[in-house]
């Protein structure tokens, strides 16, 4: 009989989270989504989680993801995340619907 010698090494939100956000700041966007996405899977409801991924999206041009997450925030996670206001307006802005950006 053989005995399973291996330890389950689980990494937590945070880690992927800081893994993607120094990929961000080495310019590497697309490598950092993977790290991002990995830390919203095992924190769904975390809204910082959350924006920054918001965040990103729109910064690769995936606007009208990103405005789907931020709405998501605001409507069913924390609707007093001020900052995911700020990027609904710029996210409008961007898709040119000046009256939805000043809402």
């Amino acid at each position: 009989m053989k005995k399973n010698n291996i330890i389950a090494f689980e990494r937590g939100a945070d880690f992927y989270f800081d893994l993607g956000y120094r990929k961000i700041q080495k310019g590497n966007l697309k490598s950092a989504l993977r790290y991002i996405e990995k830390a919203v899977g095992l924190k769904p409801n975390d809204s910082f989680l959350q924006f920054n991924y918001a965040g990103l999206l729109a910064e690769l041009g995936d606007v009208d993801q990103s405005t789907e997450i931020l709405l998501k925030i605001v409507n069913e996670l924390d609707p007093n995340y001020d900052e995911c206001y700020f990027g609904l307006a710029c996210n409008y802005l961007q898709m040119q619907k000046i009256k939805k950006s000043v809402e």
